[in-house]
C-alpha cells in the first residue's frame, strides 16, 4: 500500500505534463535572414521596409504568413561608407509554406 501512493503520484505528475497536439496542422515553418547593409536579396538596408520584403517575396512565388521585421539599422552607421557584408542588427522572420521552404533558402533565408 506505501508504494501505491508514490506510484499514483509520479502518475499524476507526468499525466499533467503532457500537453495534447494541436488541434490544425502544421504547415509552414518560420525561416530567418539576417539583413546586412547592401548584399540583400531584394535591395539596400536603407531602403528596405516589410512592403518592401514582401514584394520581393511575392515576385519569385515564395508563399507564406507572418513576415515581420525585427530592430533596426545601427545608429552612426554610414551606409555608403559600411561593409556591404556587415549585419544591420535587423532580422526578418516569415513562416514559409513547406512546399516553398527551398526557395526560401535559394534567397537567403534559413532555419533555426
Amino acid at each position: 500500500m506505501k508504494l501505491i501512493y508514490p506510484g499514483l503520484a509520479a502518475a499524476l505528475c507526468l499525466s499533467s505534463c503532457i500537453t495534447d497536439p494541436p488541434t490544425e496542422p502544421i504547415t509552414s515553418k518560420e525561416m530567418r535572414y539576417q539583413e546586412t547593409f547592401c548584399n540583400n536579396p531584394w535591395g539596400k538596408a536603407q531602403t528596405t521596409t516589410i512592403d518592401t520584403i514582401a514584394a520581393f517575396l511575392a515576385a519569385r512565388k515564395i508563399n507564406g504568413t507572418h513576415l515581420n521585421l525585427y530592430g533596426k539599422v545601427f545608429d552612426g552607421v554610414t551606409i555608403p561608407n559600411a561593409n556591404c557584408d556587415t549585419l544591420t542588427g535587423r532580422l526578418v522572420t516569415f513562416q514559409v509554406f513547406f512546399a516553398d521552404t527551398a526557395k526560401a533558402r535559394s534567397v537567403g533565408f534559413y532555419n533555426f
